[in-house]
């Protein structure tokens, strides 16, 4: 038995890199391309509106906006949002 076969049995084996978890192949034109071809590109919001400051009709408007936005998109195409809240916001 070899120090490194001991420390995988005591460890329960080797973690996977976390570069490894990622698909990414090459970022081309802001479009990022995975391993698998997939492509993703992100788009950052600013000044958007305080909903929680907004009338029920204010409110209303701007989720109209909304899902007119997420209706013009393909069928299959996956969102993902990141949000970041930050002291003061």
């Amino acid at each position: 038995m070899t120090p490194t076969n001991l420390r995988d049995i005591l460890k329960g084996g080797r973690e996977t890199p976390f570069f490894k978890k990622l698909n990414l192949w090459s970022i081309t034109d802001s479009v990022a391309v995975g391993v698998d071809m997939q492509m993703s590109a992100g788009f950052e919001l600013v000044n958007h509106p305080d909903v929680s400051l907004k009338t029920d009709d204010e409110i209303g408007i701007y989720l109209q906006g909304i899902r007119r936005v997420v209706h013009t998109l393909p069928e299959g195409v996956s969102l993902q949002f990141v949000v970041q809240a930050r002291e003061g916001d």
